[in-house]
């Protein structure tokens, strides 16, 4: 089916409107007038008979009025007639001009009409995500999913770096120790030989006491017969008496303490040459704690450098799947069919030339719209403009110019009341015309 323009529009009781019939001549089709007068509702009317109860107002019948009715010719011989109900009831016909009708009207018509509710200055005002996204439908341009795992990916290479970054700041706070041990020093083991080195030198304290009280002892006996001596002499009738118990004393007594000092010193030089010396031991367990914490301080350090890497190896990865999707994107990007050379999709929204869409002249931002809406109506070139007070002369002719180019259709809404223009509405009729009741 060649695409089609529309010829006539018969349109009674839609919206505001009471009855006009409006044949469109040339390729700009400018619905003027006041305010209020019924210029929106001359292009509902269009999109009403074509598009269905989707696009049908809240009150699509004008108040008081039984029923609106539509008729649509188009210049491919079609006849399109729709009657609405106030509850948005609706009738459809679509015949030829010959009196063929159509068994399923509706499917008929959307599958002639495309985006007819595309308005290229509305297109022009979106926010930039919303032009890309009609954009990227427009060209079949599906980056959902790539979008989804490039999301994925940042995400996730997001809280890896966090976690890198957490674990750097970590590894800041904790101590290295140059001159730490390897492994923690046992401090039981250290108190144990404490204890067992203080054991034995209290066995050598007592050793020296045992020492000290024989000597004691034997000073005593040698002081005991010194005394006997001096008696001797001085008792000459106890001489023998005394020289009897100094025989025994010498050779028997003494030779007893003798022999004790000298186990006793014996036994003592055993026990000092085998108790260790105290105060290494001591400044060895007073050190203890702090080497330990310096091999803690080391060994969590180490750990915290381990996961540090790890995590920082997961988001470089992380960057490398991101960099994949990016291209890959660009790659799908770059091979789309775009309705007008230059046209594009950016990250961010719509490119006109490599530069963003809002950043563009008007004349450029309306050539790409009238391009992206005439590519959503392949079958219907018409395109319906509400917000036409909005473009100045220059504009108004540019967008003549590329309906015309694209042997294309463009209705345009305008506040103006000179009627040196187009179609002028007048109180929901047409400026010059009689209105029917």
């Amino acid at each position: 089916m060649k695409p089609s323009r529309i010829v006539r529009l018969s349109a009674s009781n839609v919206k505001r409107l009471r009855a006009v019939e409006i044949e469109p001549d040339g390729s700009l089709v400018v619905i003027a007038g006041r305010n209020g007068q019924g210029k929106s509702s001359v292009l509902d009317s269009i999109w009403m008979a074509l598009g269905g109860r989707r696009s049908f107002p809240p009150r699509p019948v004008r108040d008081g009025a039984e029923e609106a009715c539509v008729e649509l010719e188009l210049d491919t011989g079609l006849v399109v007639t729709r009657r609405i109900k106030p509850d948005g009831q609706t009738a459809l016909q679509v015949a030829t001009q010959e009196g063929a009708r159509f068994p399923s009207p509706q499917a008929m018509l959307d599958a002639l009409v495309g985006e007819l509710s595309f308005d290229p200055l509305d297109f022009a005002r979106r926010k930039p995500a919303e032009q890309r996204e009609l954009l990227r439908k427009l060209v079949g341009l599906d980056l959902s999913e790539l979008e989804e795992r490039r999301v994925r990916f940042y995400d996730e290479r997001s809280d890896a770096n966090r976690e890198a970054k957490r674990l750097a700041g970590e590894i800041s706070g904790v101590p290295h120790h140059r001159d730490a041990p390897d492994e923690e020093v046992s401090v039981a083991a250290l108190a144990a030989e404490l204890r067992t080195a203080q054991e034995a030198r209290r066995e050598l304290d007592e050793a020296t006491r045992e020492v000290d009280k024989a000597q004691a002892n034997l000073d005593g006996v040698l002081g005991a017969a010194d005394e006997l001596r001096h008696k001797l002499a001085a008792l000459e009738t106890e001489l023998a008496l005394l020289r009897g118990r100094l025989t025994r004393c010498e050779e028997q007594v003494v030779p007893e303490h003798e022999e004790a000092l000298s186990e006793k010193r014996r036994r003592a030089d055993e026990l000092r040459a085998r108790v260790p010396e105290l105060e290494p031991i001591q400044e060895r367990l007073a050190g203890a704690e702090e080497a330990n914490q310096k091999v803690r301080d080391n060994r969590r350090r180490t750990q915290l450098k381990e996961r540090y890497e790890a995590e920082a190896e997961h988001a470089r990865a992380l960057t490398e799947q991101i960099e994949a999707v990016d291209r890959e994107k660009a790659e799908a990007i770059a091979a789309a069919s775009y309705p007008l050379e230059g046209l594009g999709v950016g990250d961010e929204g719509v490119l006109l030339d490599g530069v963003p869409f809002e950043q563009a002249s008007s004349a450029e931002q309306l050539r790409a719209s009238v391009a992206i809406g005439l590519a959503l109506n392949p079958q219907l070139k018409v395109l319906l403009v509400r917000d036409g007070s909005l473009l100045d002369s220059d504009s108004l002719r540019l967008l003549g110019e590329l309906a015309s180019a694209a042997d294309a259709q463009v209705w345009v809404e305008r506040v103006d009341e000179s009627a040196l223009m187009g179609v002028v509405i007048e109180d929901g009729a047409v400026r010059g015309a009689e209105a029917a009741t």
